[in-house]
């Protein structure tokens, strides 16, 4: 009878939180001066997208999907606030999120595949959802990026599931010149 509040609960104590961190992730500095990710509205939606990826799919592998669908839904319920601010009127909101969502499904299941080995190169997908819209971008930071996503997508998934059904995660570094180490 009171499932809706164990649930308000998880996405306040724990969703929430996690959004919060990739969201944190996705707006390094990095990412815009060194990897050449445009600083526009899609570049950072892209970056997000690629974040919260990482968490709902950590959610999704620590047998929790009820939390993965929390932190997709915070996601989406702060990119609705985000076009209200941004002057998209009511009749617009519901279009843009649906196309948001469409586009956060498919890069994520994108994502999903590259990184799992089934059948698309991590590079071609990097290349296609973060560098679509940089006609000249070179191959050096397109294998950059690539290596930043497959070594937190691996970092992800090694932490402990107790710790992460808890809100906490890290992400890595970016570091374009070697080796990465762990965020604080």
């Amino acid at each position: 009878m009171f499932k809706w509040l164990k649930t308000r609960k998880k996405v306040k104590s724990v969703a929430l939180p996690l959004y919060k961190k990739a969201v944190m992730a996705s707006r390094r500095p990095e990412f815009f001066t060194q990897l050449g990710v445009p600083d526009t509205l899609d570049g950072r939606f892209d970056l997000i997208c690629l974040h919260v990826f990482m968490v709902v799919d950590k959610a999704n592998e620590a047998g929790d999907a009820q939390l993965g669908q929390a932190v997709f839904d915070v996601m989406f319920k702060d990119v609705d606030r985000s076009l209200r601010e941004m002057g998209i009127g009511d009749l617009g909101v519901p279009k843009h999120i649906k196309k948001m969502m469409k586009a956060f499904n498919g890069r994520a299941h994108a994502y999903k595949e590259a990184l799992t080995g089934d059948t698309k190169n991590l590079e071609d997908v990097v290349k296609n959802n973060i560098y679509g819209t940089v006609p000249n971008i070179d191959a050096a930071t397109i294998k950059e990026m690539s290596r930043y996503i497959r070594g937190n997508y691996e970092s992800v998934q090694e932490q402990e599931d107790g710790a992460f059904l808890k809100g906490n995660i890290y992400f890595l570094d970016i570091e374009t010149s070697g080796e990465m180490k762990n965020a604080s």
